[in-house]
């Protein structure tokens, strides 16, 4: 009898997060926190999925990261990058699990969208956008597994 050979599977973990951003103050500024809502999907430290602005869900836009473990360390090491408006957020931190939970605690930069091919659907997107972070903001960001 022939002997079937199989290619090992990774388990593709679904998650969905709730992290609070906060910009780092700046004189003359209003402050500025937003609750994103993440649906993320993880395979080989591979994260892809979606995010949302608020409780109400208001779809920003794709996201792709990773989420790998720390060397020596139970925490891992996640970041997500996605599109908020006519800016790139880049959010990356240390997720840490607890008995209840796992916790993120990190930090975030946000940049210029550059050399972006223009088209309708995606200029009435980024104007349908709620007010987000502007380029070159940078702030903290705190949330959970929810």
């Amino acid at each position: 009898m022939r002997e079937k050979h199989s290619l090992p599977t990774s388990r593709v973990e679904n998650k969905e997060w709730t992290i609070e951003i906060s910009r780092d103050s700046q004189p003359g500024e209003q402050p500025f926190v937003a609750v994103l809502v993440f649906s993320l999907n993880a395979q080989n430290e591979v994260v892809t999925g979606e995010v949302w602005h608020g409780v109400e869900r208001r779809f920003l836009s794709k996201v792709k990261g990773t989420h790998r473990p720390l060397p020596r360390s139970e925490q891992l090491f996640m970041s997500l990058d996605f599109n908020w408006g006519k800016v790139n957020v880049a959010l990356s931190g240390i997720t840490d699990e607890t008995p209840e939970t796992v916790l993120f605690t990190g930090r975030y930069r946000a940049s210029a969208l550059t050399g972006v091919a223009s088209n309708g659907a995606e200029q009435s997107l980024a104007l349908q956008a709620p007010a987000g972070p502007g380029d070159g903001d940078t702030g903290s960001g705190t949330g959970q597994q929810t």
